[in-house]
């Protein structure tokens, strides 16, 4: 169970493949366990252990977070720029 950690930590990362998450980056929380929805967070690492190290606040302070990569799914807050490519498909 530990390599698949370490590979999905890996490919998250983008150490394997193609361009990474450039961390830290400002993220939306989801986490059934924790009762998280869409809250704001700062996705600090990826660790190849198996967990996502995530601040955020909670109440009035701002608390660092270990939150397991299965059971956690994180959204980055600003979307993806659209990009012309530049081709034209000839029909």
């Amino acid at each position: 169970m530990e390599l698949s950690f370490r590979r999905d930590a890996d490919r998250l990362a983008g150490t394997q493949r193609g361009k990474g998450m450039e961390l830290p980056a400002e993220v939306k929380i989801h986490n059934e366990a924790l009762g998280m929805k869409g809250r704001d967070g700062r996705l600090i690492a990826i660790h190849p252990e198996g967990y996502f190290e995530i601040t955020a606040t909670l109440g009035s302070s701002t608390h660092r977070l270990l939150m397991p990569i299965t059971t956690t799914v994180l959204i980055a807050s600003e979307p993806e720029q659209e990009w012309d490519s530049g081709i034209e498909v000839e029909r």
